[in-house]
């Protein structure tokens, strides 16, 4: 019976080392991530490690594997497997394209704009400015999906960059739009204003007009705090939160009527009023400072809808599409839904 058992053990080392061989050595990882902090991964910067042995694929055949990789959506996976194509192939179309669609997925490892400002130094010199756009695109659309702090600094200092002197409009257009997002309406117009000619001046004019124009509902601070302080609740009504405005007209009425009967009892009057009247005037000057709040933010509300329906009716595109082989820029505006129906 030993024996047997022996046996099978042999039988299943053997058939564990064949497919072990048979593995396309490809699928091994070959990347190392060198970076003096691990917690930053924006840091990183690609090392390949040499390995014996190791069957080097054909280069279209590295390529497939990556985006297969990205088509089962394994983009931690998928990124370090381009970058291996782009660094085996430095300088080449190849690199090029690699680089680009490790963009497209990088979000899962490093921000957007840095890789394509960092891919801008990898690859050919005739894509160099592509990238560099494709990086302001990226600082463009965090601004248009709400990104707590938008480097606009960087943005302004790529835009003189001799290279992207030949789209000077794309980058006027997507900067006064990063203005209008962070409430900067008079550099806003100085950016749209500057756009004389092109594909874009209809759209910048557009906005344009609509800044001039702009007529949205508002509610003042001050007038909420006073209604608050007349009559507790009312201001937030006023301010747009009718919920907490009934709310608090009820909590603070029924507060100030506890008060009231506290006082009402010799035996405990002091003890019992003065609890009660603490609590009374927190909640009375609390909800005066939600009133304030509570206008603030359907100013702030109306804003917002109003820049995303001006600014997403007309967004920028920038991306390079595949031209008999070669990758080519395309720089433009989307049609709106309405037009293209």
């Amino acid at each position: 019976m030993w024996k047997l058992s022996v046996w099978a053990l042999c039988w299943m080392g053997s058939a564990w080392a064949q497919d072990s061989e048979s593995e396309p050595e490809f699928v091994k990882p070959m990347l190392t991530l060198e970076t003096g902090n691990r917690d930053t991964a924006s840091e990183f910067e690609p090392v390949f490690e040499p390995t014996d042995g190791v069957v080097v694929p054909h280069p279209d055949q590295a390529l497939r594997f990556a985006r297969s990789l990205s088509d089962q959506n394994l983009g931690l996976l998928a990124y370090p497997e381009y970058l291996r194509v782009a660094d085996a192939h430095p300088k080449t179309p190849l690199a090029d394209r690699a680089l680009y669609e490790a963009g497209m997925i990088s979000m899962e490892i490093r921000s957007p704009v840095e890789h394509y400002r960092w891919a801008a130094e990898q690859v050919t010199d005739a894509q160099r400015p592509h990238f560099l756009l494709l990086s302001q695109r990226e600082i463009y659309r965090e601004s248009l999906v709400g990104y707590s702090s938008v480097d606009v600094d960087t943005f302004v200092d790529t835009m003189q960059i001799p290279e992207l002197s030949a789209y000077q409009d794309v980058q006027h257009f997507m900067l006064g739009s990063i203005h209008l997002y962070e409430d900067n309406d008079d550099t806003a117009v100085e950016q749209f204003g500057a756009i004389q000619d092109g594909a874009f001046r209809p759209a910048a004019s557009t906005i344009l007009t609509a800044i001039e124009t702009r007529d949205l509902p508002k509610r003042h601070p001050k007038l909420a705090g006073l209604l608050s302080i007349l009559v507790p609740g009312t201001g937030e009504m006023y301010g747009g939160d009718v919920q907490a405005g009934v709310s608090n007209l009820l909590v603070t009425g029924l507060a100030g009527l506890g008060t009231w009967y506290a006082y009402q009892d010799p035996n405990s009057r002091w003890i019992f009023t003065g609890l009660a009247g603490v609590g009374t005037l927190t909640l009375y000057i609390r909800q005066i400072g939600n009133a304030i709040q509570a206008a603030e933010s359907f100013n702030q509300e109306q804003r917002q809808e109003w820049r995303d329906e001006l600014m997403w009716a007309h967004p920028v595109t920038v991306e390079l599409q595949d031209e008999d082989g070669t990758l080519e820029i395309r720089v433009g505006l989307e049609q709106p839904e309405s037009e293209v129906q």
